[in-house]
């Protein structure tokens, strides 16, 4: 796997998936007894005029890509947990039956850097 085809997965099945479930929760809440707050949400989303409801899917789209964006950051050393990069470590290695490829890493110049293979999620 490639560190491509890592992004587009990521932000096809965290990125996107997320915007789906939150904005299908908003229009009509999952569950026998869904949480109250998200009844709320919901109520409000859909007295919204539909202009209004697009722009809020619209903030939708931008948290999560935000989120991703992030995530990202942090893997590519751009971000740091506990600010202090030099105690700070991460590798994503990806393994399977060819064997094992790094994906991404906090050492500059070791992997390409994610959040700069990202897209648009929509």
């Amino acid at each position: 796997m490639t560190a491509q085809e890592f992004v587009d997965l990521v932000e096809k099945y965290v990125g996107q998936a997320a915007i789906h479930a939150v904005h299908s929760q908003l229009q009509k809440p999952a569950g026998r007894r869904p949480a109250p707050h998200i009844v709320r949400l919901s109520a409000w989303f859909n007295s919204l005029a539909e202009a209004d409801r697009a722009m809020v899917s619209e903030v939708i789209a931008e948290a999560a890509g935000s989120t991703v964006f992030g995530f990202y950051c942090l893997l590519d050393g751009s971000r740091t947990v506990l600010n202090n990069s030099d105690r700070e470590r991460f590798d994503l290695i990806y393994h399977n039956e060819d064997g094992a490829t790094k994906i991404a890493s906090t050492d500059v110049g070791e992997t390409e850097m994610l959040h700069e293979l990202r897209g648009p999620l929509t």
